[in-house]
């Protein structure tokens, strides 16, 4: 990765909780789950709100039985504290409108420090 912008020390970042941080002129949340990082622009698409105080969790999903519920940890989402807007922490799709995306940005951590590639990511449309 090239274009990487030392953003903070791993052991910044606790787990399930996301961080707000400043790299270059961006601000970014950053998000750290089952041994990943995550990144993503500070701005919740729904109403340009910050994501703050959000929440990172399992993506819920539903399930063949009435009413039931399965958690995805595998598929973690950050919740936009405002109004409860979920993204997908690996490509920034809103769960609930599609067309709705969160800037996402490649990851690394070396030598115990959060490095963030500026350059977004392209969210991969499904076929």
């Amino acid at each position: 990765m090239s274009g990487l912008v030392d953003v903070c020390a791993l052991d910044e970042l606790e787990e399930g909780v996301p961080a707000v941080k400043r790299a270059g002129n961006r601000e970014l949340v950053l998000a750290r789950w089952r041994g990943e990082v995550f990144a993503l622009r500070n701005v919740c698409p729904h109403q340009s709100q910050s994501f703050m105080c959000g929440n990172v969790h399992p993506r819920l999903r539903g399930s063949s039985a009435p009413g039931g519920l399965i958690a995805d940890a595998a598929d973690p989402v950050l919740a936009c504290p405002w109004h409860t807007w979920e993204f997908r922490l690996q490509d920034g799709r809103c769960t609930t409108d599609p067309q709705l995306r969160v800037a996402t940005y490649p990851v690394g951590v070396e030598n115990g420090r959060v490095l963030v590639d500026l350059r977004p990511k392209r969210a991969r449309v499904a076929a």
